[in-house]
């Protein structure tokens, strides 16, 4: 491009360092970056807010906090920072970033707010889920698909199950997502049988259930120690075209052995193909 004479804009920059994102190349990143600055288009907001997510994705915090630092409006770059934050693990940072921007009177979208809503959950701590949850029907933006798929995940890591069905029975549309995220908290609080049902309400829904939808399945299973129910879910994953993935094997490993199957188990194990990840020989040796 460059070689044709032609000059990129900030448009150009952007899809460069979201590819970049993907892939998690710092190194490049850095000199994109540094391309941005030698050619003014560091002022442009939607590259601005790309270099940040391309550095939060790729762990390097102190970088993205620089692009931040260095804006005339940082507010129009602070959703990017705050997921980044989150997406970085640092759920205290993003709640105190949002905090701050509701402070300077931003405002927040159906993508931030799941994603501080995530970091609310990731901390287990329901104070700042409840006050995310205000604000969203303030806003009226409680019923977004993305919101209220987020606000059942933080009910449920914070010990309110029955709030998140709550939320889940309230919404006007549901998809698979928010299928998938009622039923992996069931699962986690050992609740198979509502699951089932989900599992069966999303099929008469005529929704096509993914991997996620049956890792839930099968950390249920886990949960309520059913061996068979468990089998039936796991060569239940075939007939709708989905590979079993790493998760899935997990919870077969430990469904198996904390039933006594640890033989079932170690055969389930060699029958995968090598190298066997990590984690499964794990949870195998702990039983």
């Amino acid at each position: 491009m460059q070689n044709m004479g032609i000059r990129p804009d900030g448009y150009t920059m952007v899809g460069l360092i979201m590819g970049l994102s993907d892939h998690c190349v710092l190194r490049v990143g850095e000199t994109v970056h540094g391309f941005c600055v030698k050619c003014g288009l560091i002022l442009n907001d939607h590259a601005c807010s790309a270099l940040v997510s391309m550095y939060s994705r790729c762990k390097s915090m102190e970088l993205a906090c620089r692009v931040f630092d260095s804006l005339v409006q940082p507010d129009l770059v602070s959703s990017a920072l705050i997921a980044g934050f989150s997406l970085a693990g640092d759920h205290v940072k993003a709640l105190e970033f949002f905090r701050e921007l509701l402070m300077d009177g931003g405002k927040a979208d159906p993508v931030l707010l799941a994603s501080v809503l995530a970091a609310s959950a990731q901390l287990a701590i329901v104070g700042p889920g409840c006050e995310i949850h205000g604000y969203a029907i303030r806003h009226d933006c409680n019923m977004e698909v993305a919101v209220s798929s987020a606000l059942i995940d933080m009910y449920a890591k914070c010990g309110f199950l029955e709030m998140g069905i709550k939320v889940f029975k309230n919404m006007p549309k549901r998809n698979i997502i928010s299928y998938n995220t009622v039923i992996s908290s069931l699962g986690l609080y050992g609740c198979a049988c509502e699951a089932f049902q989900m599992f069966e309400e999303v099929l008469g829904e005529g929704l096509k259930p993914d991997e996620t939808t049956f890792a839930g399945l099968l950390c249920a299973c886990c949960h309520s120690g059913l061996v068979n129910e468990g089998w039936e879910y796991f060569r239940l994953m075939n007939e709708f075209g989905i590979q079993a993935k790493t998760e899935h094997h997990v919870h077969m490993v430990k469904l198996l052995g904390m039933n006594g199957k640890a033989e079932e188990a170690f055969d389930l194990i060699k029958s995968l193909p090598e190298p066997v990840n990590s984690s499964i020989w794990v949870h195998f040796v702990v039983l």
